[in-house]
């Protein structure tokens, strides 16, 4: 329960009232390693022997590996943050591309006609990484790419779209049975009960 608070308050800003995430996908790991290890290499490392070798100069030394903390740590931000919110009332595919740039878009269940799943390459297929695309009635599709085991998340996906479905339709139906029954009930108060015999 804990767990499940701490990312909707992570994710609070993305929420409607009411709406709590059943569960986040992310990106698959391996597309924050590059990012990161280059970083490392031309921040951190350079940064941290240079400052053993002058010493001298330490505050140059001090600034460049602070940049490269505040590199690093953007990089997991938009890592994480990136993400797909699957919550009891829609999808939510939201954008973390840098701490102001950011967006974020809602996929109602009922307006998705289905989900697939693309893996392509070698090492996509030894990793199990692939790309997941909801198609949306209108005939749009929203592409998320870099998933870890694409296809037990379309599985998961299309399980859960016809459950929230199956569920909305049900509110519907006990919703338009109460509409007649009011009806019914307001025209025999009125009208009272009138038998026509042929």
């Amino acid at each position: 329960m804990q767990k499940q608070s701490y990312k909707n308050k992570l994710f609070k800003s993305y929420m409607e009232d009411g709406e709590e995430i059943h569960l986040i996908i992310h990106h698959h790991l391996i597309i924050i390693i590059k990012p990161l290890l280059i970083n490392t290499a031309i921040f951190l490392i350079p940064s941290i022997l240079l400052w053993l070798l002058f010493p001298e100069a330490y505050i140059m030394w001090l600034i460049w590996l602070a940049i490269g903390f505040v590199r690093v740590k953007m990089l997991i931000f938009a890592y994480y943050f990136n993400a797909l919110l699957i919550t009891n009332l829609n999808l939510v595919d939201v954008e973390w591309i840098s701490l102001f740039n950011r967006s974020a878009q809602r996929i109602e269940y009922g307006q998705i006609e289905s989900f697939a799943y693309n893996i392509n390459g070698f090492l996509n297929t030894v990793l199990n990484i692939g790309d997941i695309t909801i198609n949306k009635i209108s005939g749009s599709q929203i592409n998320i790419e870099s998933i870890f085991n694409p296809k037990q998340r379309v599985q998961m996906l299309s399980k859960l779209q016809d459950q929230m479905v199956q569920g909305q339709l049900h509110k519907d139906h006990s919703s338009l049975k109460d509409i007649l029954s009011n009806m019914l009930k307001q025209h025999i108060e009125e009208h009272g009960i009138v038998i026509e015999e042929d």
